[in-house]
């Protein structure tokens, strides 16, 4: 999971964004504020921040802290939000954040292209925004993986070992 780590600096009103890598296969934004260089501990001052994510121009999320009828009083945390951004493979994305506390106002905004995922076996084909092997997954309710050198989808066992007999979640099976 590539993780994009937004700190808002509360002093001098600025974000702060970790190198990223958005070749992973899910992308998480961790929004997280500092006010000390010193203390771990932030107390908040009517703390409002938010996102909005679009995608080849258009926006697809966003979000605005805190809910209605809520507010952060205080954290002794890095991130004080986490959220999965829907992103998909082979598509442009903008990342627009902002902050206000104390009528004291900050944006930033963040471009990144989401390339495919790794091809999982040499045999495997990209349809629509996925890798997907060359015969269908069997659907009768067993568990199975791909064995590249016979091309096909065998019974799951136990003593099965190697990375050659593992398919991640994000790939289809079927």
């Amino acid at each position: 999971m590539t993780d994009i780590k937004v700190i808002g600096d509360l002093i001098n009103f600025e974000w702060n964004i970790s190198d990223f890598d958005p070749a992973d296969t899910e992308t998480q934004l961790l929004l997280g504020f500092k006010k000390d260089l010193d203390s771990n501990y932030i107390k908040f001052n009517n703390l409002k921040f938010g996102y909005v994510l679009k995608e080849e121009g258009i926006e697809i999320d966003s979000q605005e802290y805190p809910p209605s009828g809520m507010w952060y009083v205080s954290t002794d945390q890095e991130f004080v939000e986490s959220v999965v951004l829907p992103v998909s493979p082979e598509k442009n994305y903008t990342l627009f954040i902002w902050v206000n506390e104390s009528d004291n106002y900050v944006e930033k905004e963040i471009s990144f292209y989401k390339p495919r995922y790794p091809k999982p076996f040499e045999s495997w084909i990209w349809q629509k925004d996925e890798w997907v092997a060359p015969t269908p997954h069997p659907d009768d309710g067993n568990i199975y993986v791909w064995e590249e050198d016979k091309l096909a989808w065998v019974l799951y066992d136990d003593n099965l070992t190697g990375t050659e007999n593992y398919i991640p979640a994000h790939y289809k099976t079927d």
